[in-house]
């Protein structure tokens, strides 16, 4: 499905935005779509497109991955790509750390972007709990 949609869309740029600002890797992160990811990158690098490009909520493609627990997402765009780990986004205020720590859990001492770390998954619950902590962290912060 990614090739074809590449072998089709052609003449469509790398970092063309739409009325959000999202690129098309934007949505092949947002989507799941690794084979996309994987795809897109070699663009990316070739033509010099800002992998860090910012959609009109403060995401970047790394923000949006880390916001949908896409781990092994993350991961291969950090391998391949120089995409900027310290960003926070501008809706909810939070980094890509802060995002996969609401998804997993690991030892604090290790990177979660590190292929070598060992996460474990947070159950739906515990997903919500965190969530609802950084947010309410985040409201707390803001009214001061």
């Amino acid at each position: 499905m990614a090739s074809l949609l590449l072998k089709y869309f052609t003449d469509c740029p790398v970092n063309s935005k739409d009325m959000y600002g999202n690129t098309p890797l934007h949505y092949a992160v947002a989507h799941h779509e690794t084979t996309l990811v994987k795809l897109l990158l070699p663009y990316l690098t070739r033509y010099k497109v800002n992998a860090d490009s910012r959609n009109k909520s403060g995401f970047t493609p790394l923000l949006i991955a880390a916001s949908y627990g896409r781990l092994e997402v993350a991961r291969y765009m950090i391998q391949k790509v120089n995409v900027s780990k310290v960003v926070y986004d501008s809706l909810y205020f939070l980094s890509v750390d802060d995002w996969f720590h609401i998804y997993y859990d690991w030892p604090t001492s290790t990177d979660v972007l590190d292929p070598d770390t060992t996460v474990t998954r947070r159950s739906h619950n515990d997903i919500e709990v965190m969530y609802l902590t950084y947010k309410l962290g985040v409201a707390l912060t803001n009214k001061k």
